[in-house]
């Protein structure tokens, strides 16, 4: 659904272009299919709006707002989410890229404003007016084919994300305000939960792990779950292991016993009922999409 234009590279460790809404595209999470995301992604968004999807949790990406994406989400557009006008511009980062920027990510960024929690916000005036010189400067330099143009564009991304970082810095309060009872013991358990089924939804789908993880019962954390969410924590880590499955289905060269393996299903015919209970179609019939 989205158009890439006036893209500019540095190899394949840095794009940076416009994108403009359209009826098809082959740009992956644009189109609505789940992606898991090796490197940085920012957004800004020109005019138009659209919804975002990043490890499950929805965000309104609108006019004027700054988005981040990191390394290891899963990201999708969310379904009839664009509008006909929708332009963004993007900036997308290597992880490689990223790392020889000349910064501390801990040190700019406090746990409570960092945007791996937090990854959109509205900027003001004058912080659109900077982020469109960046982008008009960016492009400047590498369209001037004089030398140290990577250096020079290194430079650049490094200032950038000082400004990111002071943008959502100014935020903290605003953000913190948006999040009801952010202090409170069953929203810190919860967002606990979540970051730990992110990062072992491949290795165990028991509730029972995450339970001893925090140290609780199962049943205390079911209450917890389902009071902050809505939802079971069953919902949730298998939630987790389908947009895993989808994206290697879609984007991988693995076979599917492959992907069995990975996501550590005891065989295929265990995987294939588990998909086709959540999605409706076999592992196949999704690749074969």
């Amino acid at each position: 659904m989205f158009d890439i234009a006036n893209i500019k590279s540095i190899g394949d460790d840095f794009y940076i272009g416009d994108l403009y809404y359209k009826e098809k595209t082959d740009l992956p999470f644009f189109n609505n299919v789940p992606t898991r995301i090796d490197g940085y992604v920012g957004l800004f968004c020109v005019s138009g709006n659209l919804t975002l999807s990043a490890d499950l949790k929805e965000y309104n990406v609108t006019r004027n707002t700054f988005s981040v994406i990191t390394p290891g989400n899963i990201v999708r557009m969310v379904d009839n989410a664009p509008k006909e006008g929708c332009h963004l511009i993007a900036v997308v980062m290597s992880s490689k890229y990223m790392a020889k920027l000349r910064f501390d990510m801990n040190s700019i960024f406090n746990h409570l404003i960092s945007p791996v929690d937090y990854p959109t916000i509205q900027l003001n005036r004058m912080e659109v007016v900077l982020a469109m010189r960046y982008y008009s400067l960016m492009k400047k330099v590498m369209d001037s084919n004089r030398p140290f143009v990577s250096e020079s564009i290194m430079a650049l991304c490094s200032s950038l994300v000082f400004e990111v970082a002071g943008s959502w810095r100014g935020r903290q309060q605003e953000i913190l305000k948006s999040v009801k009872d952010q202090k409170g013991r069953n929203s810190v358990i919860y967002d606990r939960f979540i970051k730990l089924v992110a990062k072992y939804h491949v290795l165990d789908r028991s509730v029972q792990f995450y339970a001893d993880k925090l140290c609780i019962t199962t049943k205390y954390l079911a209450k917890v779950v389902k009071g902050a969410s809505g939802k079971t924590p069953s919902y949730w880590i298998d939630s987790y292991v389908i947009l895993e499955a989808q994206n290697l289905l879609r984007y991988s060269r693995d076979t599917i016993k492959q992907i069995v393996y990975k996501l550590n299903f005891t065989n295929q015919s265990v995987f294939q009922k588990f998909f086709k209970a959540h999605t409706g179609m076999t592992p196949l019939e999704y690749r074969k999409k």
